[in-house]
């Protein structure tokens, strides 16, 4: 390991001291790449219930997941619809996004951009959004003229 035998001590030494229950076991790397996350474990699932016709929220619910979940399962479990979808260039259609703010949240920003005398901070101070979010609508607008 090219350590310098100093610190192979000192590692020895704490180890007999302190708690080491937080060390991984031997086998943690190849446990970690067996299915066990919940996209994995709700695949099939997400896939059928959605080929039923319900929404990604609707399947969320029932699984007792997020939509944001349920569609990144659908996008690895659907695979040869996804692929296809990348041949052509485009996205896999997973249904509408759902913007998290209201349309009375974006009017009031858009009227506050276009006023141009508030900065991107007090605007999203005033609207009741991140910075981020008012920076993501510049983009909306610029893209959408």
């Amino acid at each position: 390991m090219e350590i310098d035998p100093s610190t192979v001590k000192k590692a020895i030494e704490w180890g007999a001291k302190n708690d080491t229950s937080f060390i991984p076991s031997a086998d943690f790397s190849v446990r970690r790449k067996l299915a066990n996350n919940k996209t994995a474990k709700i695949g099939a699932d997400v896939v059928r219930l959605r080929n039923q016709g319900l929404t990604f929220e609707e399947i969320a619910e029932e699984l007792g997941t997020t939509g944001g979940t349920a569609s990144r399962a659908y996008k690895q479990y659907h695979t040869k619809a996804n692929l296809a979808a990348v041949e052509k260039g485009e996205r896999l259609d997973t249904g509408k996004n759902k913007r998290k703010i209201s349309p009375d949240q974006v009017n009031l920003m858009r009227v506050m951009l276009a006023d141009k005398s508030h900065s991107q901070r007090a605007i999203a101070e005033a609207v009741g959004v991140s910075p981020s979010t008012v920076r993501d609508e510049i983009k909306r607008m610029t893209t959408s003229m």
